[in-house]
């Protein structure tokens, strides 16, 4: 073994973790018959990136003794941008430097210098990490791409078919498409190609010329630019052509980029979110183009998921979906392992535990099959069960609360779904309140939208006015109205109703200073966020607009009798940030919520709290040993002397304190409903912030 050894990189990990880091590199690396691909399942929170970092330490271990891998290429695929950039950070290993890439596929040449000149004298090898979005890298949705993915396809063929003069010209009108003038299209080429110096890639371009001169794309290419000629615009039969055209060329593109990539480890983060391009069937360019790169050499694949498979899949997912959580574990099972006789024993396991489990007899001989036959291509690690008394404590709340207006809602909404041809199931009921206002994305909603427009039957109309819907009047009024739902009861009797609107955050669990009202009586009761889980689009929306309402309401006091734009706008304000004549105005509550670094360098109220033994208030800031110093010694104020410290006696209140941003409270999130209140700062503006 050379220079590079994994131990330091897995030291931090924990056990659990170690041992998921190992199990994948015995299963990649060193089994007689190993696999290529693995998923990781852990639950969320486990760090399922901390041992995805852990393999990639174990990859590089394994392969800089590998003669044939000249170039280690880590691919990290994840669906948002940002994120990607994020944690390409986090794979980085301490014992080797690697060249981060967060870029779309098709546009790797510009960056393949890069990729060969990484440096070397870690490991012996150039590393790269580079990130992709499905979005951006996979899906041909937005046909004609970036205008600088064009401007590489046009200095490609151009190297390709010899492009000069006249037929340069209609080209390069040709590859426009979006760009606003032919000169700015010509600019980003021309910069394009000083970037490049020396032109394309040459392993891109070659695999790039021959498939086009393959597929026959070259010609179509050549048709085409002699039927733009020296048009300045294209016809419309000409532009659908040139669209077509830049599709199949950026299709090229991408898998002349894969050739140049050799990707070694492919992470696929949260891989639920982009599966059909996992589906060994699918013939989409997509699809095609993803397995291109899975499939790559030697490469290994690595998918991560917090996001169990459920064991069943209820009537209205088939019929509004057409989803069978069945046959999406099997196509993510067939993508791991494409393996007739395994699959079929899998299923046949699968079989067997839930046999068991229905006829009551011991089940843990049939888990434990199914266990020995997905170890080899999978593994998921679950917090333990902890015992009473320790941190976690199971409560079940009894609902007993359940309206008569509620069942008779019920009873109403699945005859108006019978009515309308569509599902509305119990589900729906018991995890939305008010489902007819929040049936968007439902198939029932859309058939009400549809009836509606077309003229209502009689059935619908008379339905429809009874069903359980919020009353608008009392909404526009700013009165109470009923939250619809025994569940949603429960939760704002434990949030809103306990005044949990009066907290511009969650008090710190361990603040740093004395805590004072309203933050004071809700810590010494222990709050606590609130998590909610549902499968229903339906219920986070009616949930945060009906909790939002009734926190806005409760705020308001007084100051509101009227929803309505006009009478919020009555109200005085005092968390904005306004402009007068072009000018900022009334920024002093900026203070509140701006960070500090300067006075975080200079002094940390946490040290202060400990040196003095207690946590520190306002009133003890003056005292000895409660004061704020920095490393060179007293942080003194530019204000008249009436202390010599920031936090003395009269120079300063606690907004001066500088405070790391804790974790914010459950939050009212505006709403699209129309006549819903929103949570805003005016309104929380009448709450007083207390030190800590």
């Amino acid at each position: 073994m050379t220079g590079y050894d994994a131990a330091a990189d897995l030291a931090g990990l924990k056990d659990f973790q170690r041992a998921t880091v190992e199990h994948v590199a015995q299963r990649f690396f060193v089994d007689t018959e190993p696999t290529r691909r693995f998923l990781v399942a852990d639950e969320t929170g486990l760090g399922k990136s901390v041992v995805a970092r852990g393999v990639v330490a174990k990859t590089l271990q394994h392969l800089q003794d590998d003669d044939s891998v000249d170039r280690i290429d880590i691919v990290y695929i994840c669906s948002n941008a940002d994120i990607a950039r994020q944690n390409i950070e986090r794979l980085q290993v301490a014992g080797a430097r690697a060249t981060h890439l967060s870029t779309r596929l098709t546009m790797l040449a510009r960056h393949t210098a890069a990729l060969a000149a990484a440096d070397r004298t870690h490991i012996g090898k150039p590393v790269n990490l580079v990130a992709f979005t499905p979005g951006t890298s996979f899906e041909q949705g937005w046909s004609t791409g970036l205008a600088q993915e064009r401007a590489l396809i046009y200095l490609l063929l151009e190297q390709e078919l010899g492009l000069t003069g006249w037929d340069a010209r209609s080209a390069l009108t040709t590859l426009r498409a979006t760009t606003r003038t032919f000169g700015r299209f010509r600019q980003v080429v021309e910069s394009l190609r000083a970037e490049l110096g020396n032109g394309p890639d040459a392993v891109i371009a070659e695999s790039f010329a021959a498939a086009i001169r393959g597929s026959g794309a070259a010609g179509d290419a050549t048709a085409l630019f002699a039927d733009v000629g020296r048009s300045r615009e294209l016809t419309a039969d000409l532009h659908q052509r040139s669209v077509e055209l830049i599709r199949l060329m950026r299709g090229h593109l991408a898998r002349a980029s894969i050739d140049s990539l050799e990707p070694d480890l492919v992470i696929l983060d949260e891989f639920q979110r982009f599966r059909n391009l996992l589906s060994t069937d699918a013939h989409t360019e997509s699809a095609e183009l993803a397995q291109a790169l899975f499939g790559y050499g030697a490469a290994k694949v690595l998918l991560l998921s917090a996001t169990p498979y459920k064991p069943f899949t209820l009537d209205q997912e088939a019929a509004d979906t057409g989803e069978s959580h069945h046959e999406d574990l099997f196509a993510t099972l067939r993508f791991l392992r494409d393996d007739d006789r395994w699959l079929g024993d899998v299923r046949q396991a699968l079989e067997t535990y839930r046999t068991a489990l229905a006829s009551g007899a011991g089940a843990a001989d049939a888990a434990s099959g199914v266990r020995q036959l997905l170890l080899p291509v999978m593994t998921r690690s679950e917090r333990p069960r902890l015992r009473t008394g320790e941190m976690v404590v199971e409560r079940q709340n009894d609902l007993a609360d359940v309206a008569v207006d509620d069942v008779r809602g019920y009873v109403t909404l699945r005859a108006l779904a019978d009515e309308l041809g569509g599902i509305a199931t119990l589900e729906y009921w018991k995890s939305a309140p008010y489902f007819l206002n929040f049936a968007d994305g439902y198939k029932l909603g859309d058939r009400l939208k549809a009836a509606v427009k077309d003229g209502p039957s009689a059935a619908v109309r008379e339905l429809v006015s009874s069903a359980q819907q919020m009353d608008a009047e009392a909404v526009r009024g700013f009165r109470p109205i009923d939250f619809g739902n025994a569940r949603l009861r429960r939760l704002a009797a434990d949030t809103v109703d306990q005044g949990w609107e009066k907290l511009l955050w969650l008090p710190p669990s361990m603040p740093y200073f004395a805590l004072r009202a309203p933050f004071a009586q809700h810590a010494a009761a222990g709050i606590t966020k609130r998590l909610v889980f549902s499968s229903w689009s339906a219920t986070p929306t009616a949930i945060a607009g009906l909790l939002s309402y009734e926190a806005d309401r409760k705020l308001s006091g007084e100051a509101l009798r009227e929803n309505s734009r006009a009478a919020r706008a009555a109200v005085a304000s005092r968390l904005d940030y306004r402009l007068e004549d072009g000018r900022p105005s009334a920024m002093s509550a900026l203070a509140l919520f701006w960070p500090h670094p300067v006075l975080a360098q200079a002094a940390d109220p946490l040290a202060i709290a400990r040196s003095a033994g207690e946590r520190c208030s306002r009133r003890r800031t003056s005292r000895p040993g409660c004061g704020m110093h920095s490393r060179h010694g007293e942080l003194r104020t530019n204000r008249p002397r009436t202390g010599t410290a920031l936090g003395g006696a009269t120079s300063a209140g606690p907004a001066q304190f500088p405070r790391r941003r804790g974790r914010r409270p459950m939050t009212w999130p505006p709403t699209s409903r129309a006549g819903l209140g929103t949570a805003r700062a005016r309104v929380r503006s009448r709450q007083r912030r207390a030190p800590g």
